[in-house]
């Protein structure tokens, strides 16, 4: 059994959020955001099953994760809450708020990921199956890593320190292990979550670095398209990782976004 408070990291006053982390873990993540949001808000930071040092590995799809999610908010008695998800994260939040379209009230999305196929992948690992053997495969998956790595803009004043992070991250045992189990699941299309995003109900904010490089405005269109109450955003210098790059501005655009025509929820 997995301890709920382990995973789950609660700061701040104001309107409730629970913050979703990308494939690499929270510390990239909510290092960068969670001191200028939880100066408005109520965050709920969760480290999902599977990152957490000593946890076991966890299944790795968006399903699993999502009722892993709807037991903490019970067990915390989070009734309405507000949901970032950022890449990966991005993914489950849909998800979320698809199962939950009265509990989710808004929902941003950072670069969220299962819209399209991943670009700047070896022809042959396009497929998913092909794809699983590519990302198991040692010296295929560091170059993979040296290409989320590359994803970094060197204008980041922090770059050298980020990508040494990063790849402390990347190559934990541990955390490999669960990228590894992740990232095939995640990365590619949800054909199930595209059929139910006519059941999302929220406000919905779409973030979109300019230069992300893996991840095609398309997808973000895509959304836009498809959802009831939808804004896409793109922010002008950065990529895949602007909350990192500009965490400034991205926290602007949340904060701006939640907080307009919003009660304590």
């Amino acid at each position: 059994m997995l301890s709920y408070g382990a995973h789950c990291s609660i700061t701040g006053t104001g309107p409730s959020v629970i913050l979703l982390h990308d494939l690499m873990g929270p510390e990239l993540d909510y290092d960068s955001l969670s001191k200028l949001l939880d100066k408005h808000m109520r965050l709920f930071q969760l480290t999902l099953p599977g990152y957490l040092k000593g946890d076991p590995l966890f299944s790795a799809s968006p399903f699993h994760y999502v009722q892993w999610i709807e037991e903490l908010t019970q067990k915390f008695d989070i009734n309405s809450f507000n949901c970032i998800g950022i890449g990966m994260g991005g993914n489950i939040a849909l998800e979320l708020a698809a199962r939950n379209p009265d509990q989710i009230k808004k929902l941003t999305l950072l670069h969220p990921w299962g819209i399209q196929r991943p670009s700047h992948l070896p022809v042959y690992a396009r497929s998913k199956p092909l794809f699983k053997q590519f990302i198991h495969t040692p010296d295929l998956y560091q170059a993979w890593m040296n290409r989320f790595e590359a994803c970094l803009s060197q204008d980041c004043p922090e770059y050298q320190v980020l990508s040494d992070k990063l790849m402390d991250i990347a190559f934990d045992p541990q955390r490999q292990t669960q990228i590894q189990t992740v990232f095939p699941e995640m990365m590619y299309p949800n054909r199930e979550m595209r059929r139910t995003l006519h059941r999302i109900h929220s406000e919905v904010q779409i973030l979109w670095g300019e230069d992300a490089p893996w991840i095609s405005k398309q997808a973000g269109l895509y959304l836009e398209s498809k959802l009831q109450t939808v804004k896409l955003e793109i922010l002008e210098k950065c990529g895949y990782f602007c909350h990192i790059e500009r965490p400034n501005v991205v926290a602007r655009h949340m904060i701006q976004f939640i907080k307009k025509d919003t009660q304590r929820i």
